[in-house]
């Protein structure tokens, strides 16, 4: 789970966010958003992705491409979300929206898994600068979202499995057995007979 806050810290120039125009550079927390229910309607973001497996993220792309600027609030005083009870369903979860976050092309997936490995898994290999770099970038993204320190003490461990993870999500979509919930959610299935809603 602490890959989430550290890939947007460290992927998403977030104070670009709202001064550029690129709805590239926009992202959502699909556990809480709100919007102003007349700007929601008229735009119908839901609608426009209703059999997206990565919606939130494409409704904060969409939002922005039509004018609307996402602003990511620190809300951890007032809202509590649990995403996943164990690492299984973690795994499972993530398989599902990885890939199409990083860009859902074999070229693009491939450029930014080959930055995350050479950052973040060997990188650190070749330099005690590159650890204490590392470590400093989880630690700020862990305290930021108040990770106990035993999960900045497993880095490490946590980013070769983030590697991983990428690959795995990658694999079971470009085999169309990516699933979630007992759905199949690859793009084969989204076109096919069995979309993610209604």
């Amino acid at each position: 789970m602490s890959l989430v806050p550290f890939v947007i810290f460290t992927y998403l120039p977030l104070p670009l966010v709202a001064r550029s125009r690129s709805a590239r550079f926009s992202a959502m927390n699909g556990q809480c958003w709100m919007i102003d229910r007349a700007l929601y309607h008229r735009l119908e973001p839901h609608r426009a992705h209703r059999a997206d497996v990565l919606e939130d993220v494409r409704i904060g792309r969409y939002l922005k491409a039509h004018g609307v600027i996402p602003h990511s609030l620190d809300l951890q005083d007032e809202v509590e979300v649990w995403m996943y009870r164990d690492l299984r369903g973690a795994w499972a979860g993530f398989r599902k929206n990885v890939y199409p976050f990083m860009g859902e092309t074999v070229a693009t997936f491939l450029l930014v898994h080959f930055t995350y490995v050479v950052a973040y898994v060997l990188a650190p290999l070749t330099s005690l600068w590159f650890i204490l770099a590392w470590y400093g970038l989880k630690a700020v993204s862990d305290r930021i979202v108040r990770m106990p320190l035993t999960v900045t003490a497993a880095a490490p461990l946590t980013l070769v499995l983030g590697a991983l993870l990428q690959l795995d999500s990658a694999v079971a979509h470009w085999t169309g057995r990516a699933r979630w919930k007992g759905r199949l959610v690859s793009r084969q299935a989204v076109d096919g007979e069995k979309p993610l809603a209604p």
